[in-house]
């Protein structure tokens, strides 16, 4: 609902909403070294799936919200090339995708790749079981899955979630200026739920350069 409020000053307001306390949780696969698919047609995007992946759950409390999380992992190329390495992570309890796919370098070893804040599995969780993919490619050698050529290292694949408790209701939004006078306003802003509100005003400068 829509509310507004006449002040008598000129006016700051401010909004503190969120998450009280935020925690990590995190899990990493050890099952085996995660092999690469093949694409012969150079560089795969975010609608190429891979075939090869496997799963990592991450489990928080039922009914937390995820704020963001963080991803890292190696690959070596054994009988390939660093830079015909590509990934990206999708997670499969919220059916999103990172929105690029993440290219090697060099032309042997291994690569490091880490990727913090990533807001593909954020929201509430009635579960809290998180379940993610990552798609692994090569762009040359070999054909199908194949661990020999290109591969993501046993134990380097992490993934940390940054949880809590929800807010009871979600912050205001759409605030805006209604119109100023020399010694009032009007602010008005969309509700998040609340049925009170609290603001705090009063006089500030203007510096102009």
């Amino acid at each position: 609902m829509k509310k507004s409020l006449l002040l008598t000053l000129l006016f700051s307001v401010f909004s503190i909403f969120g998450i009280a306390q935020i925690t990590s949780t995190n899990a990493t696969y050890t099952a085996s070294g995660l092999p690469t698919q093949i694409n012969f047609g150079g560089a795969p995007d975010t609608s190429v799936n891979s075939p090869c992946i496997d799963t990592l759950t991450v489990t928080i409390p039922a009914g937390d919200q995820v704020v963001y999380l963080d991803v890292e992992y190696d690959m070596t190329a054994n009988g390939g090339f660093g830079f015909q390495q590509y990934s990206y992570l999708e997670c499969f309890s919220t059916s999103t995708k990172e929105n690029a796919v993440y290219q090697g370098a060099g032309f042997g070893g291994t690569n490091s790749y880490s990727r913090i804040q990533v807001n593909i599995a954020n929201g509430v969780s009635a579960s809290g079981i998180l379940k993610f993919g990552l798609h692994a490619f090569r762009t040359a050698n070999g054909v199908g899955c194949d661990s020999t050529n290109q591969k993501v290292d046993n134990g380097t694949w992490k993934v940390t979630v940054y949880h809590g408790t929800p807010p009871l209701c979600l912050p205001p939004s759409s605030p805006t200026v209604d119109w100023t006078l020399s010694t009032s306003a009007k602010v008005s802003w969309t509700s998040g739920g609340a049925a009170n509100a609290q603001i705090e005003y009063g006089p500030f400068k203007v510096q102009e350069q």
